[in-house]
């Protein structure tokens, strides 16, 4: 090994022992990240290689023929096809009114900030079993809050179906899911912004 790469070892061990304490600290998150992230993931590919229904002993290796079959099924592709439009309908959609919302923000003369953001916030760390029971609630066509208000404006005559009419169940869900993860394309945006502000900063300084 050469001087320089010796040197260059000596430095490179020296900066992780000093970090040590960094390391120490982001290991519960890695464990837990490969506990209930990866492994689930690692796991169903697996599963998916499977002649089972999740019950029973016997898990018969049939390779691809899982795939296959789903490829061939319209419904699949039906699935697939509502997917990608509400990914093409909702994130545009939710960048832009992130945009607006992080202009009110970041407003220092706004009254209780830091109670909007929270309140942004908190349907991420919720999740989605409680959502789901929750819009059932909110959308039920035999006395949801929603339908309550529309009947009392006079906007409706009658009840909507938000979750079961195929008119407005996507547009209902595409709803559901940009409210859902609004606050954590919010949060990304607030760090990239602090980023750049800390790099124009250094810039500036050097």
């Amino acid at each position: 090994m050469t001087p320089k790469a010796t040197v260059r070892r000596r430095g490179l061990s020296a900066r992780l022992w000093s970090e040590r304490w960094s390391y120490v600290f982001l290991l519960p998150t890695v464990v837990l990240f490969g506990m209930y992230t990866v492994w689930p993931i690692v796991s169903g590919l697996y599963y998916s290689l499977l002649d089972w229904n999740g019950l029973g002993a016997e898990r018969p290796f049939i390779g691809l023929a899982n795939y296959r079959e789903a490829f061939g099924d319209p419904l699949f592709w039906k699935s697939l096809g509502v997917t990608l439009l509400i990914i093409a309908m909702t994130v545009p959609l939710r960048v832009g009114l992130i945009l607006l919302v992080a202009l009110v923000l970041n407003n220092p003369r706004l009254p209780l900030a830091k109670l909007f953001r929270t309140a942004l916030f908190v349907p991420v760390v919720t999740t989605t079993a409680i959502i789901g029971v929750v819009m059932g609630f909110i959308f039920d066509p035999a006395g949801g809050p929603v339908n309550q208000l529309l009947l009392g404006l006079g906007i409706v005559d009658q009840p909507v179906d938000f979750l079961g009419d195929p008119a407005t169940s996507l547009w209902t869900v595409m709803g559901v899911h940009m409210w859902k993860w609004f606050g954590i394309t919010l949060v990304l945006a607030a760090i990239q912004a602090a980023g750049l502000r800390y790099a124009n900063r250094v810039r500036s300084s050097s």
